[in-house]
């Protein structure tokens, strides 16, 4: 039987942020792809993982994620969606996490970049929403690697049990649960609420 969570780790894009869609859109590859192929592509791709460690350019990383993935379109057209796919925190999510704030600690790691995160701290009001920022562009670690969650243990100083981390990427959770930490898949913030009580949360 796990241990309560003391420490609670949140993913932001599709657990308290809403995306309008995927950063790659079906139609500009070729062939059939599922959700979760299409997610695992760019998981794994060397371009998002450079541009969201913090080691290319928003220009580079859009030429470099065409040309690696064949992708149909062009790295202009590319990148001005992807600029478009942060939207702001469901309804209820800054107030939850507030909440949270008061009775545990709580952190935000984020496979970010240079182009969404100061929209996400400014804009969408998130710095303050959290006691603990992992971004991986800032850290220099991309989920689901194992490193970005060695910084978040080294940075808690906690056993990995006390961590409840709930992120809406199958890979990114396995990665965690295989540290140890008590990790869930979740879409949207009335899934990560489920979740968070089932695990004993008070919200």
């Amino acid at each position: 039987m796990n241990p309560a969570p003391t420490h609670l780790l949140f993913d932001l894009g599709g657990v308290i942020v809403e995306l309008a869609g995927r950063p790659i859109e079906e139609a500009w590859l070729t062939g059939q792809h599922s959700a979760a192929e299409i997610w695992a592509l760019w998981l794994t791709s060397d371009a998002p993982r450079a541009f969201e460690a913090g080691r290319t350019t928003p220009d580079a990383f859009a030429r470099q994620i065409v040309d690696e993935l064949g992708l149909e379109v062009s790295p202009a057209v590319f990148l001005a969606h992807f600029l478009k796919l942060p939207v702001g925190p469901f309804p209820g999510a800054l107030g939850m996490l507030h909440a949270l704030k008061a009775r545990y600690r709580t952190g935000i790691f984020s496979n970010s970049n240079a182009l969404h995160w100061p929209r996400k701290m400014g804009e969408m009001a998130l710095e303050d929403a959290v006691h603990d920022h992992f971004a991986s562009h800032l850290m220099g670690h991309v989920k689901p690697d194992r490193a970005g969650f060695d910084h978040v243990l080294e940075t808690w100083k906690v056993a990995p049990a006390r961590i409840l981390f709930l992120d809406d990427n199958a890979l990114n959770v396995e990665a965690a649960s295989d540290i140890g930490f008590q990790a869930v898949r979740v879409e949207g913030l009335d899934a990560a609420k489920r979740a968070l009580n089932a695990h004993g949360v008070v919200i």
